[in-house]
């Protein structure tokens, strides 16, 4: 996939953190995200208080957040990391369709149900993409005229 970027914008990657308490969720999701040439991982945890204390260094343009954890849920966490970047996107990652009020009351920027589709996980980084200000990706195929 081909990408183009705005004139004079140097912004290429997009910066994501990954916060679920079950370690093969993040590498299930780390593992889909590398297909993606545009995202660039800062960081993966399984410990909402410590990436919390963590990512406001990082400063993640978008954090994807599984919404059911034990220590600190992640509509709680959403709204920590709102208030202390609110430029970051929050996107979360779940199996429970229950909570999609309460998300876009967070202002969420998307909302994705475990099993994550590739389908779906397009639309998301598409979205990105285009709140991040990087190029809209090209078809192969070249028009003559």
């Amino acid at each position: 996939m081909v990408y183009l970027d705005k004139i004079g914008d140097r912004k290429t990657m997009i910066n994501v953190a990954l916060i679920d308490d079950e370690e093969l969720a993040l590498l299930e999701m780390e593992f889909l995200l590398k297909e993606y040439p545009c995202i660039h991982m800062l960081g993966k945890f399984t410990d909402p208080a410590e990436a919390l204390e963590t990512i406001g260094g990082l400063k993640p343009d978008a954090v994807f957040i599984d919404i059911n954890m034990p220590q600190l849920g992640g509509v709680e966490l959403a709204k920590k990391i709102r208030e202390n970047m609110s430029k970051t996107n929050v996107i979360f990652v779940t199996a429970y369709e229950q909570y999609a009020v309460e998300a876009f009351q967070v202002e969420a920027m998307d909302y994705l149900l475990k099993p994550v589709s590739k389908k779906r996980l397009d639309e998301t980084i598409m979205r990105l993409m285009r709140r991040e200000g990087l190029g809209v990706p090209m078809r192969q195929e070249v028009l003559e005229i």
